[in-house]
C-alpha cells in the first residue's frame, strides 16, 4: 500500500491518481487531501487513517472488496499525534465494501471531540455503509445529504458510546436494514425509491427522483463529484443531476 507517515510538508494534495492496493495516512500533522482520486483494494482497507490532523476526500471513488473502504482511527493525544484530528468525506462514491466508512474510537488515550463529516456522498452496495464503534473518547459525527442505498446489512450502524450527532437530509432506500445501534431518522430524510441511475458511474438520480433538490444547500459543497457547480437546489448524493 501507499503510506504517508509523519509528513513534514505544510500540506499534501493528491489529485487524479488511482491507487489499487490501498492508502495509509498515519499521524500526519498537516492536512492531506485526496481530490478526484480512485482508491481501491482487494485487501482489508482502501484508506486507513490513523490519528491524522486533517484528511479530506473530495470527489473520490473508494472501494474495498473484502473489508473497509475508509477506516478512521482517532488516537489519543501524544507527542506524535496532533491535538486536533478531523476527517471529511464529500462528493465521494463509496461502494461495494464490507464497511463504507468505519470510525473506530476504541483506541487508548483522550482527545478533544473529533469531527467526522460525511456530506453529499453516495454509498452503494456496501454491507454496512456508515459504522461507528468504541468508547474511549468522543466524536462529533455529521452526516448529511448522503445517498445510502442497497446496503446488504445496515445503512447506518452507530455503536460508539460517545457521539455527538448532526444528521439531516439523507436518502435511504433498498437497504436490508436502514439502522442499527443508536441510528435513527433525522430531519428531511427521504425514505422512498430514489430512482438511481446506474448507467452513470457513480450513479446519479433519474428524473422524478425525490432526492433531487432535497439536500440542505447550506451544507452542500459548491461543486459535485465531477466538479460541476451545484445549483441553488442541491441534490442528495455525490452527483448533481
Amino acid at each position: 500500500s501507499f503510506t504517508l507517515e509523519y509528513t513534514p510538508f505544510t500540506q499534501v494534495s493528491i489529485r487524479g491518481v488511482a491507487f489499487t492496493n490501498g492508502v495509509v495516512v498515519e499521524y500526519a500533522s498537516k492536512p492531506v487531501q485526496f481530490v478526484g482520486t480512485k482508491i481501491s483494494t482487494a485487501s482489508s482497507y482502501a484508506l486507513a487513517d490513523y490519528g491524522s490532523a486533517d484528511v479530506l476526500l473530495d470527489g473520490c471513488d473508494v472501494a474495498a472488496t473484502s473489508e473497509y473502504a475508509v477506516s478512521f482511527y482517532p488516537e489519543g493525544v501524544s507527542t506524535s499525534v496532533p491535538n486536533t484530528q478531523k476527517l471529511t468525506i464529500q462528493n465521494s462514491y463509496i461502494h461495494d465494501s464490507t464497511f463504507g466508512v468505519a470510525v473506530n474510537v476504541g483506541t487508548s488515550g483522550s482527545t478533544p471531540s473529533v469531527p467526522v463529516m460525511l456530506v453529499n456522498d453516495t454509498f452503494n452496495n456496501d454491507a454496512t455503509s456508515i459504522y461507528t464503534t468504541g468508547s474511549s473518547f468522543p466524536i462529533t459525527l455529521t452526516y448529511a445529504n448522503n445517498l445510502i442505498v442497497n446496503s446488504k446489512t445496515y445503512g447506518v450502524d452507530q455503536e460508539a458510546s460517545q457521539e455527538t450527532l448532526v444528521t439531516k437530509d439523507n436518502a435511504l432506500f433498498g437497504n436490508v436494514n436502514n439502522y442499527a445501534g443508536s441510528a435513527v431518522d433525522g430531519a428531511g430524510y427521504v425514505k422512498a425509491d430514489v430512482k438511481l441511475d446506474s448507467t452513470q458511474n457513480p450513479p446519479g438520480l433519474s428524473a422524478g427522483s425525490p432526492a433531487r433538490g432535497a439536500a440542505d444547500t447550506s451544507m452542500a459543497p459548491v461543486t459535485d463529484f465531477w466538479g460541476v457547480a451545484r445549483s441553488s437546489s442541491s441534490d442528495i448524493g455525490a452527483v448533481q443531476n
